[in-house]
């Protein structure tokens, strides 16, 4: 690394530090810290809050209550708000007399940290510690019916801050014994908890006694004489961080306009939503149904309704109380059942369980249910037992005198004698790391997990193999400590981290006797463990062979006890053991069985594997990986480094070389193991190669592979000096290492395809140097060369071990690189095409030869350091703006699922919402046209304002990657770096089912993205099985683009739209390939067949064909023998999305355009003639022989026996596809747009 880099990067830590500092989040944290140290504790100071500050509510607001009446004037009482102003209106018109405070201002902090007494029924901020003088009374805000804490699969994550908040209270209390139990468990507080569990019903629950006060409020309120209903339905979610708050509004939506017109008028159906679903649905169109009443907290209303209708949501544990009828509506139950595990299976509780909402309104409308009754029953004995009409005033005398005589306490303060040791891995991300704790984690030990590692299998892995195998926290790196502290611990001030670590601890563990000095290395020594690089020795190899399919490696191992053979993968995980024989244990060597290795899946092509040796070093006691190494050569001589390839042949899956068939086989998966089913495994002999080699580390490397690669893949790059270009002039500077056993033949520019082998030659000079060979090379570009579109390598052809390899050159220093960046870097090959350099993500350099654009200028890169130097001065003001950035193809396009979420945020959100919303497009097309009335909006591609827009922006969204939100393959830039860089939520272009994208837009493709909308529950599960993301990042909120589709077919003009998919495998073949390809001969011989057109003749309809670009070239072939009734439409003529609203039937093979035309319940054919070669190109998500929609054909006269009836019955869908649909479809309600709006609002953007 240059100095100039390593200033830059010191530079970027700096400015992230004081960016984290100042944002306004982490300030809190700040000034928490500060208040915590220095402000005394106020004994006449309460804070109460309820949700978070979300309301005014529940058993909290019951409690003020009871102070305002039993102490009054005594307390100052400050109650937690999000929403000053509402709330302020509200505690006015219930006469409450407390003060409201901001929880999102620095004031809460220091009322938090310097109140008497907190009360809380959800929880205090992440950063809040609670003081030895405070008392924190917890008293949570439900009887749990759905699972929670680490019992949630897909959200254990989520018990981060209310597993925190139990652990700070000194009282925590549960309204039954089932409740105590499920939380002491699920939030792993039985044996961390260190305060006192109290037996009290809720105080809110209270109302429930005074029957007279609801009858009261009910005249009140102008119901007297009326049958009032109360319907609260709980969220749908997997978590309180897993919530589209639109995801059930159209069935909701659905099930209110029918009850509405079955209630008469002297009935009413109010309702409240969840918290998290607040908002989201207007009453305003019912006349029956309305919501709660405003003014009236909702027990209070609840106690003066006449029933109460639910689903899921623990409500109806409190309103058992009062002895009225309850109806369980539960239309989703099995699907909800599935999505969210249960402490209790709701079907069996006393309760009308009602599954339709027509039910639901007949029974309502009637009240024939009104009779029904559940108080002789084991239930209501079961959860009632602590339920009481002056269970707060008993509640606040523990709080304030500490009195407990009338209560039941469990005393918690024993697990304070308990010593524990604490294991904080440095990082948790796999399985491997989760088993390795498992193994060495202890009776004393508590496991930290941070929150921010549940991203990927973390929670499913640890819910489905180690949930109860140790006890666990989890937490944020929120530790509370003052602006002075932070800094100080930055600079490494021992007394000052050692106090902000002890109150780190305190935060954490409260009153737990705990060993402050954690563990941090989770080794483990089995199959499947992580082994951390503490625990990895290097020891010099005496001597390494190999011959019969084995490799025999020796050490000077002295002081140390061999076990077993390891091998490792790139990630230091242990992925499986081998014995040692006596022999090898007292020679100290080993010999590794490749066959093993290879035959059974262990190690996989293009990979590479560490292998070493258990052992136990009787120096340390400790176990230890053993390591073989070499030294660095002090001449630089590299030939020490690899050992010749073994090249050998074994019996492998005929699919081997296609996927990781070991992948598919492990998956958690069904739908992943059922991809196997797509690849051929019949037993095949193949010739690997098996290439030894130290890494850069110097350790014992094997890489595996083909023969051709074997030394390409694991030899070190060629350093490259230097970099000049002038006119058609390319000259190069790099160092070859000294190799004794290798050879260098020569500098060339070598095509990268896997059908032409084209290499073009350099001139070279060498130069011998001290541990290197200097070599000078240039090359002349000509028009006449044999250069083609698109990336060329630079290689070294290096002799060695009988046959030439080829080497990498890699950049040396940072001035090369920024050399790219601010200069115009290209060689003129013609007046037509130049070439130019880029580098990789790994620093190797390669070319791209492509025609001369418009933005190969000068110019063009001037905009771009000047937008990068404005970037530079205002970025700070910029990102903080919050910019999204629309776009579509190649920024040129507006049709597509970007441009209908753009257009949905224009004409939808309010001037403020919208305020930062862009599109870009260049202006000179003719889609322009689609956005221009939108304005400032709308900026112009490859403008100042558009480079500097994208480097300042918090997100992109659009249906194509990010490479088109700029100059097509581009020379390097400042700016297309920048957007490296940046999130992107990808809208898609179509269903990702029917070919596999994963190397694409998987979450370790190249084109990776951060947010993959999807349709439905089968593309959910495809985009997190095969393609790596979660329900968190793939969420469903179907197409923006959909919102507009409409059925548009006439009687009068009956057209099917034929629109095939291109072939890869044909596009770099000559004309005369292609006419003799079966692509060709079977689209040409369908548009000529006599029969379609008798078809289309008869039923008076017309075939489109929409044509792919290289197919239009070769029309006129056949034009003249195609029917009159065939219409031709260029791509890019007519937009798609017209066609397909205005055909009655697609024909196609495997375009995802199937998808838009099944959602509009239209029939789809699928001509699929080359299914095999298509399967073995791109391969499927799904079986298509037998799990497709529509119909399939792979002949000719099939596929018109299905046009035919079609054409015949109308284009009627088959009633099967039409009632499989919503299996694809989530949603068809028009609102996907507002659904990805809300997605991208609920992640922060």
């Amino acid at each position: 690394m240059g100095i100039s880099e390593k200033i830059q990067r010191i530079i970027k830590k700096i400015l992230k530090y004081i960016s984290r500092m100042f944002s306004k989040t982490p300030k809190r944290k700040f000034y928490f810290g500060m208040f915590y140290k220095h402000c005394k504790v106020k004994d006449n100071v309460i804070l109460v809050e309820s949700f978070h500050g979300s309301n005014i509510s529940d058993s909290t607001l019951a409690l003020v209550r009871q102070i305002l009446k039993s102490y009054p004037g005594k307390y100052k009482i400050y109650y937690g708000t999000e929403n000053k102003k509402k709330h302020a209106e509200f505690i006015k018109e219930i006469g409450l007399d407390v003060k409201l405070i901001d929880v999102t201002t620095f004031k809460y902090t220091k009322i938090l940290a310097s109140a008497k007494y907190l009360i809380n029924n959800s929880s205090f901020p992440v950063y809040f510690v609670k003081k030895p003088e405070q008392v924190y009374i917890q008293t949570w805000h439900g009887t749990p019916l759905k699972t929670l804490g680490k019992k949630m699969r897909l959200g254990i994550e989520s018990m981060y801050n209310v597993q925190h908040n139990f652990l700070q209270a000194d009282y925590i209390t549960f309204p039954n014994d089932f409740t105590r139990d499920v939380m002491m468990e699920d939030y792993n507080l039985n044996d961390l908890y260190t305060g006192k569990v109290v037996m009290a019903g809720y105080p809110r629950n209270e109302i429930f006694f005074k029957k007279e006060e609801g009858e009261a409020l009910k005249a009140e309120l102008g119901l007297a004489g009326k049958t009032v209903y109360a319907y609260m339905p709980t969220w749908r979610g997997t978590s309180n961080h897993d919530i589209n708050t639109a995801s059930y509004e159209s069935k909701v939506k659905e099930i209110f306009k029918v009850i509405d017109n079955k209630l008469s008028d002297d009935q009413v159906f109010f309702v409240n939503f969840h918290p998290i679903l607040k908002d989201s649905i207007s009453l305003s169109n019912y006349k029956h149904i309305k919501p709660f009443p405003k003014g009236v907290d909702n027990y209070s209303f609840l106690n003066c309704a006449d029933a109460l209708v639910t689903d899921y949501s623990s409500v109806f544990f409190d309103y058992s109380i009062t002895q009225k009828p309850i109806i369980l509506f539960m239309y989703d139950y099995d699907e909800y059942m599935h999505d969210r595990g249960m402490y209790l299976d709701v079907a069996t509780l006393p309760f009308r369980k009602i599954y339709d909402e027509k039910e639901l309104a007949r029974v309502l409308s009637d009240e024939s249910f009104m009779s029904d009754s559940y108080t002789d029953t084991e239930y209501f004995k079961t959860f009632f037992k602590y339920d009481a009409p002056d269970i707060s005033q008993r509640l606040l005398d523990l709080l304030f005198t500490g009195e407990s005589d009338s209560l039941e306490i469990k005393d918690y303060s024993f697990n304070k004698e308990k010593r524990y040791e604490v294991i904080h891995p440095e990082i948790v991300k796999e399985y491997a790391h989760l088993n390795s704790i498992s193994k060495i984690a202890k009776d004393d030990t508590i496991v930290c997990f941070e929150k921010k590692w549940f991203k990927g299998e973390v929670g499913p892995a640890l819910y489905d193999n180690f949930n109860d195998m140790f006890k666990y926290v989890v937490i944020t790196m929120t530790t509370p400590r003052t602006y002075i502290e932070d800094a100080l611990c930055h600079l490494g001030v021992k007394k000052v981290k050692d106090a902000v670590h002890k109150r780190e601890i305190q935060r954490t563990f409260p009153n737990l006797n705990i060993d402050p000095k954690f563990i941090t290395d989770i080794s483990a020594f089995d199959e499947n463990c992580f082994v951390d690089e503490r625990d990895i020795v290097h020891l010099n190899t005496k001597n390494v062979a190999n011959g019969n399919k084995k490799i025999a490696v020796s050490l000077n191992a002295k002081g140390y006890e061999f076990e077993q053979i390891a091998v490792l993968n790139n990630k230091r995980v242990i992925q499986k053991t081998l014995p040692l024989t006596e022999e090898n244990r007292q020679t100290k060597s080993f010999e590794i069985p490749l066959d093993i290795l290879i035959e059974k899946l262990v190690v996989y092509n293009k990979q590479r594997y560490n292998v070493g040796i258990i052992a136990f070093d009787k120096k340390k006691g400790r176990k230890c990986i053993v390591m073989p190494s070499i030294k660095k050569a002090k001449d630089g001589d590299i030939s020490k480094r690899f050992c010749e390839p073994l090249f050998a042949t074994y019996t492998l899956p005929k699919s081997y070389f296609d996927t990781d068939l070991k992948k598919l086989v492990d998956a958690n998966s069904e739908r992943t193991r059922k991809m196997l089913k797509l690849y051929d495994l019949t037993p095949t002999a193949y010739e690997l190669a098996t290439s030894p080699f130290y890494n850069d580390k110097r350790e014992f490397t094997l890489y595996f592979g083909k023969k051709d690669d074997a030394l390409e893949a694991i030899y070190p790059p060629c350093k490259l000096t230097s970099l000049k270009t002038k006119g058609n002039r390319l000259e190069l500077a790099f160092n070859i290492p000294n190799d004794q056993n290798a050879k260098f033949d020569g500098l060339v520019l070598k095509y990268r395809s896997v059908i032409e082998d084209i290499q073009i030659p350099f001139d070279c000079e060498l130069e011998k140097k001290e541990g290197f060979t200097r070599v000078n090379a240039t090359l002349e570009f000509k028009g006449d060369m044999p250069l083609k579109e698109i990336f060329w390598d630079v290689r070294a052809v290096v002799e060695k071990y009988g046959a030439k390899q080829y080497v990498k050159l890699g950049y040396n220093g940072y001035a090369i690189k920024q050399k790219l960046y601010f200069s115009n870097v290209q060689c003129d090959v013609d007046d037509k095409h130049i070439i130019f350099p880029y580098f990789t993500k790994k620093g190797i350099i390669n070319f791209c030869f492509r025609e001369r654009s418009e933005y190969d200028t000068a110019e063009v890169k001037r905009k771009e350091v000047l937008a990068y130097i404005l970037y530079i001065l205002s970025g700070l003001f910029l990102s903080r703006k919050n910019i999204w950035i629309v776009y579509e193809k190649f920024c040129k396009m507006a049709q597509d699922n970007g441009y209908y979420f753009f257009k949905y945020c224009m004409e939808n959100l309010d001037e403020k919402e919208k305020k930062n919303i862009y599109y870009v497009i260049d202006k000179r097309t003719d889609e322009y046209k689609n956005v221009e009335k939108y304005g400032k909006h709308v900026i112009d591609f490859m403008s100042v304002k558009h480079m500097l827009y994208i480097m300042s922006m918090s997100i992109c969204i659009s249906s194509d990657s990010k490479s088109h939100l700029y100059a097509w393959r581009t020379k390097p830039s400042l700016v297309k770096r920048a957007i490296g860089k940046k999130k992107e939520l990808f809208l898609q272009h179509g269903v990702t089912a029917l070919k596999q994208v994963h190397q694409l837009f998987g979450k370790k493709g190249t084109s990776s993205m951060e947010y993959f909308v999807t349709t439905g529950r089968v593309e959910q599960e495809i985009a997190i099985n095969e393609l790596g993301y979660n329900e968190k990042t793939a969420p469903i909120t179907g197409f923006a683009r959909w919102d507009v589709l409409e059925d548009k077919q006439s009687d009068k003009e009956k057209f099917i739209l034929l629109m095939p998919t291109w072939r890869s495998w044909l596009e770099e073949v000559s004309d005369n390939q292609f006419l003799v390809s079966d692509y060709y001969k079977k689209y040409s011989s369908l548009l000529q067949s006599p029969r379609l057109n008798q078809i289309l003749k008869d039923t008076n309809t017309r075939l489109v064909f929409y044509i792919h670009p290289k197919f239009a070239g070769y029309i006129d072939n056949f034009k003249a023998a195609v029917s009159n009734r065939v219409t031709y439409i260029p791509f890019g003529k007519i937009p798609l999305n017209e066609l397909m609203m205005r055909c009655s039937m697609l024909i196609t093979d495997y375009s995802s355009v199937c998808w838009d035309v099944y959602y509009m319940d239209k029939p789809v054919l699928f001509y699929q003639f080359d299914y095999d070669m298509y399967n073995q190109a791109h391969g499927s998500y799904i079986n298509m022989e037998n799990d497709l929609f529509g119909n399939r054909s792979t002949t000719e006269d099939a596929l018109l026996n299905d046009v035919e009836y079609f054409a015949n019955n109308g284009f009627v869908e088959n009633e099967k596809d039409r009632l499989a649909a919503p299996k694809y479809f989530e949603y068809r309600d028009n609102n996907n747009s507002k659904r990805i709006y809300d997605f991208l609002k609920n992640n922060g953007f």
